[in-house]
């Protein structure tokens, strides 16, 4: 089976635990008050239905079809506190995707994704097809009373898929997103490891 590890990265409060719980089914005691995750939180789930036999490009994998394939997913849920910054070079090593979270509502998170981008997707070199932005937002509301137009990025992340979510009412589906994500991860991975074996055949020869 496919292991893959995915980090999940944003400011405080927006919503990553949340959302990390929601998608590997883990069942956590309900409470309204907030509690903030230290260093790291690690959970394990499984990945089943997907189709690791199309392209890893972005417009085909909107395509969704799902497949017979499974993954064993990690999901790394770092703290939003820069006091761990010690311990992300430890956290960072070979990662493999990162799902990135921030509330809209929230003034300056979208910048603050800035930050953690160059933080982690740049040291790590985890392409574009392989990172994912969910725009959380929190509260009640009816996505009927939600601005038409999707939270305006960095330009860091023009070309990462942006996702708008909530807990409280009907949004983008957090499952089918989180496996297109996985499957572009094994995708590419299988494809880098192709070229290298192809690289070093010719070299080979030469």
């Amino acid at each position: 089976m496919e292991k893959v590890k995915i980090l999940v990265l944003g400011p405080e409060r927006s919503g990553k635990t949340a959302i990390v719980n929601h998608v590997s089914g883990f069942k956590e005691t309900t409470s309204s008050e907030y509690k903030p995750t230290v260093a790291l939180r690690i959970v394990e789930y499984e990945a089943n239905g997907l189709n690791f036999n199309k392209s890893a490009n972005p417009s085909v994998a909107n395509r969704y079809t799902g497949g017979s394939s499974k993954a064993s997913v990690e999901l790394w849920d770092v703290s939003g506190h820069s006091r761990y910054q010690s311990c992300w070079p430890a956290i960072m090593k070979d990662a493999n995707g990162v799902l990135f979270v921030f509330n809209p509502e929230v003034k300056n998170q979208d910048k603050e994704l800035d930050n953690w981008h160059k933080s982690f997707a740049l040291p790590t070199k985890v392409r574009d097809s392989c990172m994912i932005v969910f725009a959380h937002r929190q509260g009640s509301q009816n996505k009927s009373t939600m601005p038409l137009q999707k939270p305006k990025m960095p330009k860091s992340f023009a070309k990462v898929k942006l996702c708008e979510t909530s807990l409280e009412y009907g949004s983008d589906d957090f499952k089918v997103e989180l496996d297109r994500l996985v499957e572009n991860i094994v995708i590419t991975r299988r494809e880098a490891e192709e070229n290298q074996i192809l690289d070093g055949s010719s070299s080979s020869h030469n």
